[in-house]
């Protein structure tokens, strides 16, 4: 991948899910399943005080602004890849050999953890 996190949607994720709950309307989004290589089913956000956004690429520069507070949460890779396993089973190598690589690179590229608000080693929890 050329461009660190190009390998997701920002703009539809912008459009559809950001821009929408900042101007006090309902988002409404379909979730990627790495898995599937396809698009989920349509999930309807409810509006709440208090909107929490995760995932590896939610901090691209692109969404940077839509953002009050950041926190950047981290695990040695030991416990990543116990994680890993456990959660996607068969499928943990894919992650190890493409997905972590292109996040590594993403994060490293645009300086997310060392850019964020707070940072939280979650090893231990």
């Amino acid at each position: 991948m050329e461009i660190p996190g190009g390998n997701m949607d920002l703009k539809r994720f912008l459009i559809e899910v950001l821009r929408p709950i900042r101007t006090g309307q309902q988002a409404v989004y379909r979730p990627y399943s790495c898995r599937k290589n396809d698009m989920g089913e349509a999930v309807r956000m409810p509006l709440r005080k208090l909107t929490v956004v995760e995932g590896s690429y939610s901090r691209h520069p692109i969404l940077a602004a839509e953002y009050d507070l950041t926190i950047f949460l981290t695990c040695s890779r030991e416990e990543q890849r116990k994680r890993l396993q456990i959660r996607e089973n068969d499928y943990s190598s894919v992650f190890e050999e493409l997905w972590i690589p292109l996040e590594e690179n993403y994060l490293q590229h645009y300086s997310i953890e060392t850019g964020s608000h707070l940072i939280v080693d979650t090893s231990n929890y």
